[in-house]
Protein backbone atom coordinates (compact mmCIF):
# COMPACT_ATOMS: atom_id res chain seq x y z
CA UNK A 1 0.00 0.00 0.00
CA UNK A 2 1.25 3.46 -0.84
CA UNK A 3 -0.40 6.67 0.41
CA UNK A 4 0.46 9.82 -1.53
CA UNK A 5 -0.29 13.51 -1.10
CA UNK A 6 0.72 16.25 -3.55
CA UNK A 7 0.46 19.97 -3.09
CA UNK A 8 2.18 22.46 -5.36
CA UNK A 9 5.87 21.60 -5.57
CA UNK A 10 5.65 19.11 -2.66
CA UNK A 11 5.07 15.36 -2.88
CA UNK A 12 4.65 13.19 0.24
CA UNK A 13 4.43 9.38 0.45
CA UNK A 14 3.79 6.92 3.26
CA UNK A 15 4.45 3.25 2.64
CA UNK A 16 3.59 0.78 5.41
CA UNK A 17 4.50 -2.86 4.70
CA UNK A 18 4.20 -6.09 6.62
CA UNK A 19 5.66 -9.46 5.67
CA UNK A 20 5.41 -12.89 7.27
CA UNK A 21 7.44 -15.88 6.14
CA UNK A 22 6.76 -19.34 7.48
CA UNK A 23 9.32 -22.07 7.06
CA UNK A 24 10.60 -25.13 8.93
CA UNK A 25 12.40 -22.90 11.44
CA UNK A 26 9.20 -21.04 12.31
CA UNK A 27 7.65 -17.73 11.37
CA UNK A 28 9.73 -14.70 10.45
CA UNK A 29 7.92 -11.37 10.65
CA UNK A 30 8.94 -7.92 9.40
CA UNK A 31 7.01 -4.63 9.50
CA UNK A 32 8.33 -1.40 8.03
CA UNK A 33 7.05 2.15 7.79
CA UNK A 34 8.60 4.47 5.25
CA UNK A 35 7.82 8.22 4.98
CA UNK A 36 9.21 10.27 2.09
CA UNK A 37 8.88 13.83 0.95
CA UNK A 38 10.24 15.72 -2.02
CA UNK A 39 10.25 19.27 -3.33
CA UNK A 40 11.04 20.23 -6.91
CA UNK A 41 11.28 23.81 -8.14
CA UNK A 42 9.41 23.14 -11.39
CA UNK A 43 9.67 26.40 -13.35
CA UNK A 44 10.29 28.55 -10.27
CA UNK A 45 14.03 29.01 -11.03
CA UNK A 46 16.06 28.88 -14.23
CA UNK A 47 18.17 26.11 -12.74
CA UNK A 48 16.70 22.76 -11.69
CA UNK A 49 16.54 22.22 -7.94
CA UNK A 50 15.20 19.21 -6.04
CA UNK A 51 15.21 17.98 -2.44
CA UNK A 52 14.27 14.44 -1.36
CA UNK A 53 14.12 13.20 2.22
CA UNK A 54 12.80 10.21 4.01
CA UNK A 55 12.73 8.13 7.16
CA UNK A 56 12.01 4.46 7.60
CA UNK A 57 11.72 2.22 10.60
CA UNK A 58 11.51 -1.52 11.07
CA UNK A 59 12.34 -3.95 13.85
CA UNK A 60 15.99 -3.33 14.66
CA UNK A 61 16.74 -0.63 12.07
CA UNK A 62 15.96 3.07 11.59
CA UNK A 63 17.04 5.09 8.53
CA UNK A 64 17.22 8.76 7.59
CA UNK A 65 18.06 9.73 4.01
CA UNK A 66 18.22 13.07 2.25
CA UNK A 67 19.41 14.30 -1.12
CA UNK A 68 19.75 17.77 -2.68
CA UNK A 69 20.37 18.33 -6.39
CA UNK A 70 21.08 21.63 -8.15
CA UNK A 71 21.74 21.83 -11.88
CA UNK A 72 22.38 25.26 -13.36
CA UNK A 73 24.10 26.91 -16.29
CA UNK A 74 27.60 26.33 -14.86
CA UNK A 75 27.21 22.72 -13.76
CA UNK A 76 25.51 20.52 -11.21
CA UNK A 77 25.84 19.66 -7.54
CA UNK A 78 24.49 16.60 -5.78
CA UNK A 79 24.67 16.23 -1.98
CA UNK A 80 23.33 13.34 0.08
CA UNK A 81 23.22 12.19 3.68
CA UNK A 82 22.33 8.76 5.03
CA UNK A 83 22.08 7.73 8.66
CA UNK A 84 21.35 4.14 9.74
CA UNK A 85 20.84 3.10 13.35
CA UNK A 86 20.58 -0.49 14.56
CA UNK A 87 20.61 -1.92 18.07
CA UNK A 88 24.39 -2.39 17.91
CA UNK A 89 25.71 0.48 15.76
CA UNK A 90 25.12 3.78 13.97
CA UNK A 91 26.49 4.76 10.59
CA UNK A 92 26.37 8.16 8.90
CA UNK A 93 27.43 8.66 5.29
CA UNK A 94 27.87 11.93 3.38
CA UNK A 95 28.44 12.44 -0.33
CA UNK A 96 29.02 15.55 -2.42
CA UNK A 97 29.42 15.47 -6.20
CA UNK A 98 30.01 18.46 -8.43
CA UNK A 99 30.30 18.37 -12.18
CA UNK A 100 30.75 20.71 -15.09
CA UNK A 101 32.02 20.62 -18.65
CA UNK A 102 34.16 22.90 -20.75
CA UNK A 103 34.49 23.43 -24.46
CA UNK A 104 36.50 25.69 -26.75
CA UNK A 105 36.44 26.54 -30.43
CA UNK A 106 39.91 28.11 -30.25
CA UNK A 107 38.51 31.59 -29.74
CA UNK A 108 36.12 31.19 -26.80
CA UNK A 109 36.14 28.89 -23.79
CA UNK A 110 32.79 27.98 -22.27
CA UNK A 111 32.26 26.30 -18.92
CA UNK A 112 29.07 24.74 -17.69
CA UNK A 113 26.10 22.70 -18.74
CA UNK A 114 23.42 21.28 -16.46
CA UNK A 115 24.47 17.74 -17.34
CA UNK A 116 27.88 16.38 -18.22
CA UNK A 117 27.95 15.06 -21.77
CA UNK A 118 30.25 13.89 -24.52
CA UNK A 119 28.81 16.37 -26.99
CA UNK A 120 27.80 19.98 -26.53
CA UNK A 121 26.97 23.21 -28.26
CA UNK A 122 27.82 26.79 -27.28
CA UNK A 123 24.85 29.13 -27.50
CA UNK A 124 25.22 32.90 -27.74
CA UNK A 125 22.08 35.05 -27.88
CA UNK A 126 21.91 38.76 -28.70
CA UNK A 127 19.19 40.71 -26.96
CA UNK A 128 18.38 42.49 -23.71
CA UNK A 129 21.22 41.78 -21.28
CA UNK A 130 20.31 39.35 -18.51
CA UNK A 131 17.33 37.74 -20.28
CA UNK A 132 17.27 33.95 -20.12
CA UNK A 133 15.98 31.44 -22.65
CA UNK A 134 15.25 27.74 -22.34
CA UNK A 135 17.24 25.74 -24.90
CA UNK A 136 15.27 22.86 -26.41
CA UNK A 137 16.89 19.95 -28.24
CA UNK A 138 14.47 17.62 -30.00
CA UNK A 139 11.64 19.28 -28.05
CA UNK A 140 13.21 18.66 -24.61
CA UNK A 141 14.70 21.32 -22.34
CA UNK A 142 18.44 20.76 -22.04
CA UNK A 143 19.31 23.92 -20.13
CA UNK A 144 19.08 27.66 -20.47
CA UNK A 145 21.11 30.38 -22.14
CA UNK A 146 21.72 33.90 -20.82
CA UNK A 147 21.75 36.83 -23.27
CA UNK A 148 25.27 38.18 -23.80
CA UNK A 149 27.05 35.09 -22.42
CA UNK A 150 28.51 32.05 -24.13
CA UNK A 151 26.49 29.24 -22.60
CA UNK A 152 27.46 25.58 -22.87
CA UNK A 153 24.54 23.20 -23.47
Amino acid sequence: MNLRFRRGRWDFRATPTAQWNKNAAGTDRDERLQLNGSWADGDLYDADMRFDGGVSSSAGEDRLNSRFRYAGAYGSTDASLSHVRTASQQTTSYALNMGTSFMTNGEYVSIGGQERAQSAVVVYINGRKGDRFDVLVNGRRQGYAVVGQHTLI
